[in-house]
Order: structure tokens, then sequence, then C-alpha cells
């Protein structure tokens, strides 16, 4: 994934729905949002209908580093 956007500096990964609601709407089976915690100097934004700050959340925002 590294290399990929190393060399193209976007990346557009499909979700499938259907594992977040077999996991009962849970964060970690939801779509992955990373995140460089010490880059300053990127704004990331996420677009869904489902994105809020509760465990059912459709995002999971996990530091990029770690």
């Amino acid at each position: 994934m590294l290399d990929t956007l190393k060399k193209f500096s976007t990346m557009a990964i499909s979700d499938h729905k259907e594992t977040w609601v077999a996991n009962d709407h849970h964060c970690e089976a939801a779509k992955i949002l990373y995140v460089d915690q010490a880059d300053y100097n990127t704004q990331h934004i996420f677009f869904d209908d489902q994105a809020h700050e509760d465990e059912d959340c459709i995002v999971d925002v996990r530091d990029f580093i770690t």
C-alpha cells in the first residue's frame, strides 16, 4: 500500500458493507482511514453518511505509524 501511495499519492479502496453489517456495525469491521498523527501538513477528509463518533461508526481511524 505504501509503495502505491508513493507512486500515485492517492488510493481508493472499496468497502464491503455486508461485513460491517454482519459484525453489528462495529468500527473494527469498518472502512480504515490511516492517519499519520505526526504529519501536520496533510488534511484527511472522509465522506460517508455513517461517519460519526460512536462505536458503530463506519470509519475506523488508525495511526499509520503504529
